[in-house]
């Protein structure tokens, strides 16, 4: 399966389907607190949308191996090295690289930007397992057979997953501003999202210093302040697409439609606190 748009991955949250239902009052769109959607998307396309922003010289490994004239790092006999060999020579306990999409991209047109901040958020990524270091007897050092590939992180039951939930204090704010407005009766269900396939492993070319220093000096630095300014001014207008697209839950009269659980309760106005400015600010103004 493909990489989802925003709107795609907010129906597969909201209903469990790509597409926003045709029927709206379909009992199964109350769905149980624990269900979840799966999604596949290709490693290789995924690479080259959110993950083309980590590159190799990022990656705190490859940064020590070619800090070779600094006195203090250790010393590295003529060889080839695995990334794990190296973590130990170099005492480092974890290999991921994390990228906030919030900061990175941001000369890409405003959507494509947003879009991918907040189908993605926070991504990680590690160096493949075929990546080696080689170091030759005149000092010379250079990396072979590498690739960059998404990382799960550990104990987590997907590679990624989208459900409007964060640890991070940015995206807990956008949380709170989305949900009233996308989801005011609460029927979104997590998507766990699964890479399959392979990447591309660079076996013909060497990455060296010059390389490594090229990289250095034209990579853009994150900017998750910048990008967070840039969301927070679209925030508006990007929601309401969103909810036209995808969340705008009326009947066939134009009426609000509220949903319930799959347990037993009273359904009320003010059991969702439906008003204009609070619980529902966007489909408040369909209630009759």
């Amino acid at each position: 399966m493909s990489l989802p748009s925003a709107e795609e991955i907010t129906n597969l949250f909201l209903y469990g389907q790509i597409t926003k239902p045709t029927n709206l009052l379909d009992e199964s769109l109350i769905r149980p607190i624990d269900k979840t959607t799966p999604w596949t998307v290709d490693k290789s396309e995924y690479m080259s949308g959110p993950g083309q922003f980590a590159t190799l010289n990022q990656f705190k490994v490859v940064k020590e191996f070619f800090n070779n004239f600094d006195p203090t790092s250790p010393y590295l006999a003529p060889g080839i090295y695995t990334k794990d060999e190296l973590f130990n020579i170099y005492h480092i306990n974890y290999d991921g690289l994390v990228i906030n999409q919030l900061g990175v991209g941001l000369n890409e047109p405003t959507y494509d930007f947003i879009d991918r901040a907040y189908i993605w958020g926070t991504t990680v990524f590690k160096l493949s397992d075929s990546t080696k270091f080689v170091v030759r007897a005149n000092s010379d050092r250079y990396i072979i057979d590498y690739g960059i590939e998404p990382l799960r992180a550990e104990g987590r039951p997907s590679d990624e997953s989208f459900d409007w939930k964060s640890d991070t204090f940015t995206t807990q704010l956008a949380d709170a501003y989305l949900r009233p407005r996308l989801d005011p009766s609460g029927i979104g269900r997590e998507v766990l999202i699964n890479f399959v396939g392979n990447v591309q492993v660079n076996t013909t070319d060497n990455f060296s210093r010059a390389d490594f220093i090229n990289l250095q000096n034209t990579v853009p630095m994150s900017d998750p302040i910048t990008g967070g300014l840039i969301a927070y001014g679209n925030r508006d207008t990007y929601t309401r697409n969103l909810f036209e697209e995808s969340a705008k839950t009326v009947d066939a009269d134009g009426r609000a439609i509220f949903y319930g659980t799959t347990g037993s309760e009273t359904m009320t106005e003010h059991a969702f606190n439906v008003t204009a400015t609070d619980g529902a600010p966007l489909l408040a103004t369909f209630i009759q």
